[in-house]
């Protein structure tokens, strides 16, 4: 029997390498060995020095916008779960967005990391707390499994995933 697989979705564009993996790389962690994490970013070591990821890149095939959009859809749909962070999300990101629809047409459980406002620098220089960008009536009945830390989010996951939790 296979060990159960989870898809981590979360905001890209715009984000540094290191800020898009880091996250994604605990979470892993967290998991192994009794769950597989599949990540969009698995195969894609040539953005490691980016500090402002672009939405595509057409030199390399996986990270064309066909390539994303074949993988990234095939994750979202034939995953045990679908775990999203979209906790310091700044704005909109369009791809978890549509990965969160796929999932849930697919009837693939969905575990958001959202809490309802995040900080963000204000015009002075001080932070501030905006509405989360992502809170909207669609994704909130699309994620029925909502926390508010990626510590809770794990936990949910294994209390869904594995049946010796």
């Amino acid at each position: 029997m296979s060990k159960p697989s989870i898809y981590l979705a979360g905001p890209i564009t715009g984000l540094s390498y290191g800020k898009i993996t880091e996250w994604r790389n605990d979470v892993t962690k967290a998991f192994a060995p009794d769950i597989e994490c599949f990540s969009p970013l698995r195969g894609k070591d040539y953005l490691a020095q980016e500090t402002s990821t672009k939405d595509q890149y057409n030199e390399y095939i996986m990270s064309s916008q066909r390539g994303i959009l074949a993988r990234d859809h095939y994750d979202a749909t034939k995953r045990d779960l679908l775990f999203v962070n979209l906790l310091h999300a700044q704005r909109v990101s369009i791809g978890t967005v549509m990965e969160i629809a796929w999932a849930h047409e697919a009837r693939v459980p969905i575990i958001l990391c959202m809490k309802a406002t995040v900080e963000t620098e204000g015009v002075h220089g001080d932070i501030e707390e905006i509405k989360n960008p992502h809170d909207h009536s669609m994704i909130r009945e699309a994620c029925p499994l909502r926390v508010e830390t990626i510590e809770e989010g794990i936990h949910v996951a294994k209390h869904l995933l594995l049946s010796n939790f």
